[in-house]
């Protein structure tokens, strides 16, 4: 592990202060390119920021990340905005749904700062009694598929996209791209979260568990023996919320994916 990743698992994990000797022979271009590798320039911005620490970076870099930040930060107000007007449709319509991963991650307040989580698109999970009428809805709200109106061989609908939107929609059938069964789709629907604006996410449990199955299985982290800081980072602000997720039993991928976590927790 490079002396530039260490860094940045002390900047993101670590809760003792920085100090400006843990930046000394940083190659700041090395730790730019593995920060964005895992999508954490907004967090690393923003834990330097919370640490005291943005003197000792270099100041065209401190501006860089205030740059991005600011930019992810715009784009999530947009995803909290569209969110809530299909949610307000849905609701209206009487559809059975989740938000998922980061989008319900964002509605949840699981960040201080609505702006170090870095999202693609809006994910949906959708009953199976409601996902031709929750795309039929969204089509009359003016998205549309540029590719295909046919059901994609994945576990969600082809992307959704709108002229006047700058986030597309994917409305979820299944939860997982294959071994579906690892996690029950309408149990997690039956258990969801209503916030108080009429939004519904995953209960704390359903998310760690789809966080680390979503990395294990539908990005390859358990076969190719890798791991993702974003990931990781989510599972954290989770956990604070749910101390008693390790009293459970869990098979091989999940026991691994926290092996690796603690061996990152206590890098130094």
């Amino acid at each position: 592990m490079s002396k530039e990743e260490k860094l940045i698992i002390k900047i993101l994990f670590k809760k003792e202060d920085l100090k400006k000797n843990d930046f000394c022979k940083i190659n700041f271009e090395n730790l730019i390119k593995i920060a964005s590798s895992h999508l954490m320039l907004p967090a690393l911005y923003i834990n330097l920021k919370n640490k005291k620490s943005l003197s000792n970076i270099p100041k065209d870099l401190a501006y860089y990340l205030k740059e991005i930040y600011s930019l992810n930060r715009s784009r999530n107000e947009v995803i909290i905005s569209e969110a809530n007007e299909i949610a307000l449709k849905f609701k209206n319509q009487k559809i059975d749904y989740i938000f998922l991963k980061g989008t319900s991650m964002l509605l949840g307040n699981y960040y201080k700062n609505i702006g170090e989580r870095m999202i693609g698109d809006i994910d949906i999970l959708v009953a199976d009694k409601d996902f031709r009428k929750a795309i039929n809805i969204l089509k009359e709200m003016k998205y549309f598929n540029k590719n295909s109106t046919k059901i994609s061989l994945s576990n969600h609908f082809p992307r959704l996209l709108h002229n006047k939107k700058m986030i597309a929609v994917e409305i979820h059938k299944e939860i997982l791209h294959f071994r579906a069964e690892k996690i029950n789709k309408q149990e997690i629907l039956n258990q969801k979260v209503r916030l108080n604006n009429n939004k519904f996410i995953p209960n704390n449990y359903f998310q760690i568990i789809h966080n680390v199955y979503n990395y294990q299985l539908n990005d390859h982290g358990y076969l190719k023996a890798t791991y993702s800081f974003r990931s990781i980072y989510d599972i954290l602000k989770i956990i604070k919320e749910n101390t008693h997720f390790f009293d459970k039993k869990y098979d091989k991928i999940i026991r691994c994916y926290f092996i690796v976590l603690d061996y990152i927790l206590k890098t130094h």
